[in-house]
């Protein structure tokens, strides 16, 4: 290997773990976006359970009203 050869080799031998390492920031950065995606969606099936649960109330009063008229 001549001298001129050896930062050409050490720039090929560091481009590995540096494009390893973009890889793994990006693919943290899309699980990230997910998990976020996730919590809203859940905070949303929360509202709808709970909205639910006011419509049965608001339905069983309704029907026990009925019962006594």
């Amino acid at each position: 290997m001549t001298p001129e050869g050896i930062p050409a080799t050490i720039e090929g031998m560091l481009r590995v773990p540096k494009e390893l390492q973009q890889s793994q920031i990006k693919q943290s950065e899309e699980i990230q976006q997910l998990m976020g995606y996730s919590i809203s969606q859940a905070g949303d099936v929360l509202d709808v359970q709970m909205s639910l649960k006011d419509i049965y109330a608001r339905l069983s009063k309704l029907e026990d009203k009925n019962k006594e008229d």
